[in-house]
């Protein structure tokens, strides 16, 4: 269930930006807000990682002309202060584009509060299901709806983290003009 106090008030934005915008209070989702459910945990560089929360936000991917959405994810450990952010393509912008269900490969960005710069690892990501957001995407302002459900992996690097959510979109961040 989407949570109302995790929708962004902020403006869109032409792109996400993982390695300045995750982090480990998060952009845009006050701590303890979450817009779905996470179980994950495992092994970081840093310790133990256990999920306690989870934001979506959906994207026009700006560097495909914003032919296509992304969703990035970010995965909250509040206890630990760390984040654990991801971006996977889920759908062509057409309205009657079949969303991208299955296996992507995707790099991971991890944060601590007092890292100093991100940690970069590589890891999977299984979509199981995923809502078509081209609606809400094309009307900034409208009512965000619709969510994924995925599983992902990650064992590279000193990285063992393992787990699966299933979120609503819970922030829309457009393709616009910067021109």
């Amino acid at each position: 269930m989407l949570s109302g106090g995790c929708r962004s008030t902020k403006p869109p934005r032409s792109t996400f930006d993982a390695a300045t915008e995750i982090g480990a209070t998060g952009p845009d989702s006050p701590p303890g807000q979450s817009c779905g459910d996470v179980a994950a945990s495992g092994t970081t560089p840093a310790g133990d990682f256990t999920a306690s929360r989870i934001t979506v936000e959906v994207n026009r991917n700006l560097s495909t002309s914003c032919t296509s959405y992304t969703a990035s994810v970010t995965i909250y450990d509040d206890n630990a202060g760390s984040s654990l952010g991801f971006t996977v393509q889920i759908a062509a912008a057409q309205p009657d584009a079949a969303v991208l269900v299955g296996p992507q490969t995707t790099y991971f960005f991890f944060s601590t509060p007092k890292a100093v710069a991100m940690t970069r690892t590589s890891g999977s990501v299984v979509v199981t299901t995923v809502d078509h957001p081209h609606g809400a995407a094309t009307a900034p302002d409208a009512s965000l709806t619709g969510g994924i459900t995925a599983s992902f992996s990650l064992s590279l690097d000193g990285f063992a983290i393992g787990g699966s959510f299933s979120a609503q979109y819970c922030q829309l961040a457009g393709c616009f003009d910067t021109g």
